[in-house]
């Protein structure tokens, strides 16, 4: 997964999980609105941290040469 399909997907779970929570406590449409941006926001962060920690991380045939 690529870091800008890592952040968007990250960032529609947020949204996501923002639209429920608003829709199951009656939450009016304005704050609902604000949520889903702030934890859009910080979904997609956290997808774009963890796809760029994969990247960085060596990969297992990194390590074939290396004994312990």
């Amino acid at each position: 997964m690529t870091l800008s399909q890592s952040t968007i997907s990250g960032a529609l779970a947020g949204a996501g999980l923002a639209f429920a929570v608003c829709m199951f406590n009656d939450i009016g449409f304005s704050d609902c609105l604000y949520r889903m941006g702030v934890l859009a926001i910080g979904g997609g962060w956290v997808g774009f941290l963890l796809a760029w920690l994969n990247d960085i991380l060596p990969r297992e045939n990194q390590h074939k040469g290396h004994t312990r």
